[in-house]
């Protein structure tokens, strides 16, 4: 079991041009691992994050259930509001099923 103290778990979307700053500047901090998600239409940042052991690259699509993909599809289409509430609560849900499994652990 990986015990981390801290992690991110973030939305991504076309950041190719800022994102392995923005890895270095955490794991600097002392952050034990980030979880970054790839917006539906993103292009692929795998080339930056498999560089790091400490960051796990995904498709947002991984953290959402078939219910949270038509309200995200849905809410895109519509234009109505951010779908950014949708990905984090899903995400949150990621993060527990990771425990729940003993995949990681909480101190």
């Amino acid at each position: 079991m990986y015990y981390m103290t801290s992690c991110i778990l973030t939305v991504i979307k076309n950041e190719h041009e800022y994102l392995d700053e923005w890895i270095q500047y955490h794991l600097n901090l002392g952050i034990d691992h980030i979880f970054i998600f790839e917006d539906i239409d993103s292009d692929s940042h795998e080339e930056i994050c498999k560089k790091y052991d400490k960051v796990t690259l995904d498709s947002v699509t991984a953290v959402l259930d078939e219910k949270s993909r038509i309200e995200a599809k849905e809410v895109k289409e519509l234009n109505k509001y951010s779908v950014q509430h949708t990905y984090f609560r899903n995400g949150l849900n990621f993060l527990k099923k990771l425990i729940q499994t003993n995949m990681i652990g909480v101190l």
